[in-house]
């Protein structure tokens, strides 16, 4: 009786133990980065928010809503009150907050002047590709896409804990990664082998987040842990920074060899840019200047049209094998080509559709004709359609 305990004993205590030991060695905490390093941002860090310009308001605009379907998560068209939120390095966003939530024009105000500032101290290479802060009422938690470009933030008893804890901007950096650099590692949610080899290299993740979704995840969550051993350092200390560096020694490098520019986190690094566009211009990256700043020095371009005509996975497969920054247009930068170029005869189109980002669905995408005053449309994505990448510069 007394082996068979012990038998049993060993069974269900030091057999789960050893279980647990070996996920743990692939992992270096089971917390998520942004609650690991509270405070890498803080409300006194320099932001680089300039201003914003509340616009007209906005009919059918949509935003993924977490909570919608029942907590399945689903895009919604509803009125929103529009801001065009200004940085102090010449780029650009919008911030759009859904009228139903928000009666009142003075407090949609005031919110977007919050997260406009919270956004601004960001680095420059998360902001540059994030287009759209997108704020709703609600106790979801907050998510980030390359797919419209997006943030989507839930106002409620869950951002008042992430402001309490001091979590707000981590996780804004975080859902930012999502939107802007993603694609750089990431195709559909498959690896990219520049990912793929410091995985096996590191032959670890920085948390079990991060290992359980190593194809989605593990940028976002690792630029975090980046951003605290390396560039804010006095906030973890000394011993937080070696547990990370001896964890994923190979994606820091990966970080550091991208050379992000990470203006405010250094107050001096504003890059200056003296060189002067207007639309119709060509840039020396191999673009034709469609959108600029009130400066002229950023803005968009667009990559010269081809008589190529692709599926929409091969039109985005397409795009990325231009380079890095190039992509897709969402459908509302494909009208603002249309009438910024095509329309006054800057750039002549072909007479046939353009394939936008957008895709509500596997089965279908939206797509745009120029010669049908910048109609959009909705359809297969197995159609072949023309491309129109574009570009921030």
């Amino acid at each position: 009786m007394r082996t068979l305990f012990k038998i049993l004993f060993a069974f269900l205590f030091f057999i789960p133990l050893a279980i647990f030991s070996q996920e743990s060695d692939k992992f270096m905490s089971k917390d998520g980065t942004i609650f690991l390093y509270p405070k890498i941002i803080t409300p006194k860090d320099k932001s680089a928010f300039k201003e914003i310009i509340q616009t007209k308001d906005e009919s059918n605009v949509g935003m993924f809503d977490r909570a919608a379907k029942n907590g399945a998560g689903d895009f919604v068209y509803t009125d929103a009150y529009v801001f065009d939120l200004n940085y102090d390095d010449n780029i650009s966003a919008k911030i759009r907050i859904r009228k139903s939530d928000y009666s009142s024009k003075v407090e949609a105000i005031a919110l977007a002047k919050k997260y406009a500032f919270m956004m601004g101290q960001l680095p420059f290479c998360l902001r540059k590709g994030v287009l759209f802060v997108n704020l709703m009422k609600g106790d979801k938690a907050w998510g980030g896409s390359s797919f419209d470009k997006a943030l989507s933030i839930q106002i409620g008893e869950l951002s008042a804990k992430y402001e309490k804890d001091g979590i707000s901007e981590e996780t804004l950096a975080h859902e930012s990664c999502h939107a802007a650099i993603d694609p750089l590692f990431y195709d559909k949610e498959v690896c990219k082998p520049i990912l793929t080899a410091v995985q096996t290299a590191d032959n670890k993740f920085i948390s079990e987040y991060a290992f359980s979704n190593p194809c989605r995840e593990d940028i976002a969550e690792s630029f975090v842990a980046y951003l605290a051993a390396v560039h804010r350092v006095s906030q973890i200390g000394e011993v937080a920074k070696k547990k990370i560096l001896e964890a994923i020694p190979n994606r820091i490098k990966l970080f550091d060899d991208q050379k992000f520019d990470l203006y405010p986190i250094y107050p001096n690094t504003k890059v200056s840019n003296d060189v002067v566009y207007k639309i119709g211009d060509k840039h020396p990256d191999g673009g034709i200047v469609f959108e600029v700043n009130k400066d002229g020095k950023h803005g968009r371009m667009i990559q010269v049209i081809t008589s190529e005509k692709f599926s929409h996975d091969e039109a985005k497969a397409k795009v990325a094998s231009l380079g890095t920054g190039w992509e897709l247009p969402d459908w509302q930068f494909l009208q603002k080509i249309y009438r910024n170029v095509h329309k006054k005869q800057i750039v002549t189109f072909p007479d046939t559709y353009y394939w936008s980002s957008w895709r509500p669905s596997k089965e279908f995408a939206k797509y745009v004709r120029f010669h049908d005053d910048g109609f959009t449309y909705d359809g297969p994505a197995r159609n072949k359609f023309g491309i129109c990448p574009v570009k921030r510069f």
